[in-house]
């Protein structure tokens, strides 16, 4: 690329002072640009991986939302829907199996009746319940959410704090015409700063493989949600056929039960 070519040929020999230290500085030189290339590089790597880690997993967020809203919207709401229609179908029946003027047998009709509805309201009840702990277990989703969105928001401050600080720099730079460090430069700084850029290289590459070792388990947990949440959506769809078939059954039966009434 331009840039290696620039730094590994061009630069060198831009740098390069005479005699026997020539070569020993050229050849630092050319080790120091090696090492803040290659850390240029691990970094580009690490920022396009965790790119596609994150967009895994947002594909996996709006694909278990969209299995969520199918199976606990649309599904559960028909099942719903279907269980009252039974329980409809049921008390008619119940109440139009004997229509005589024995006490003991409408005594029990009644009895029947009111065990029936009883086992409804239980029946609702549990799921009540259920329905509380899938509403907490969203309210702690939420949360998170929320907790992820000030994250996200204190780092684009940041970045953008750092950009102003380095623009007004820039600023300053152009206005003097000069970078006051460059005009005041001693070899004692020189090698100062030489020594701060390779303790800054050194952090560069640890944070950028520690980084890629990240990104990689989290692709590896992406990956594996997304097959299970590819098994789920299948399911949601497989239990609609039997909420629909159930569906079918009760419509049956509540002609039957109008020719009973």
């Amino acid at each position: 690329s331009f840039f290696r070519l620039f730094f590994f040929c061009v630069v060198p020999r831009m740098l390069q002072p005479e005699g026997q230290q020539a070569g020993e500085a050229t050849s630092t030189r050319l080790q120091h640009l090696q090492d803040i290339y290659e850390a240029e590089t691990a970094v580009w790597a690490n920022k396009e991986e965790l790119y596609i880690a994150r967009d895994a997993m947002a594909e996996n967020r709006l694909s278990a939302f969209r299995t969520y809203l199918a199976a606990f919207g649309r599904n559960r709401q028909l099942c719903n829907q279907n269980t009252d229609a039974m329980y409809r179908n049921r008390m008619a029946v119940i109440r139009s199996c004997y229509m005589g003027e024995d006490p003991v047998k409408l005594s029990f009709v009644e009895a029947l009746s009111n065990a029936v509805k009883l086992e409804y309201l239980a029946h609702r009840s549990a799921l009540n319940d259920r329905v509380i702990a899938i509403s907490e277990g969203l309210a702690r989703t939420n949360q998170l959410l929320l907790d992820i969105n000030t994250l996200v928001m204190d780092l684009n401050e940041d970045i953008i704090g750092y950009n102003a600080r380095r623009i007004a720099e820039n600023s300053a730079m152009i206005s003097a015409g000069q970078v006051p460090e460059v005009m005041q430069a001693t070899p004692e700084a020189v090698q100062q700063l030489i020594r701060e850029n390779q303790t800054l290289v050194v952090e560069i590459r640890r944070r950028a493989e520690a980084g890629s070792r990240v990104s990689a388990e989290v692709l590896s947990s992406a990956e594996e949600a997304r097959q299970i949440l590819q098994n789920d959506a299948e399911a949601v769809e497989r239990r609609m056929q039997g909420i629909e078939e159930n569906a079918s059954a009760i419509r049956e039966n509540s002609l039957a039960c109008s020719a009973l009434i």
